[in-house]
């Protein structure tokens, strides 16, 4: 079943598309939530991220990475955005911080990968 983009963010709608054509479980399931509208959309703190996650996994969110908390272990985290301190306190942890559409298809097929 195609998936109809909904939003009008020339951004979002490229990270929606790069996600779908991968055709992969995590991948379409993050492209639909991404798919969201804005006010039902994720944000997620760090503290958050912290409690859900190990070290070494890869986590996936389709909305905004909030700096609230601190982060004590090294994840890769993927988000749609990140404000200015999470990222700080990301970096300062030792975590990756990347794009959505740069996770590749080994982080998308891999069994770690927290949504």
């Amino acid at each position: 079943m195609a998936l109809k983009i909904k939003s009008d963010n020339i951004v979002k709608k490229g990270e929606i598309i790069s996600l779908v054509k991968r055709k992969l479980g995590a991948g379409r399931r993050l492209a639909a939530l991404l798919n969201r509208p804005k006010r039902k959309g994720a944000g997620v703190n760090l503290w958050k991220i912290g409690k859900n996650s190990k070290q070494g996994d890869v986590v996936a969110v389709p909305g905004k990475v909030l700096s609230a908390g601190e982060l004590s272990h090294s994840v890769t985290v993927a988000a749609f955005a990140f404000s200015a301190g999470a990222k700080q306190k990301l970096e300062k942890a030792g975590c990756k911080c990347i794009a959505l559409s740069q996770l590749g298809e080994k982080e998308l097929k891999a069994a770690k990968i927290i949504i």
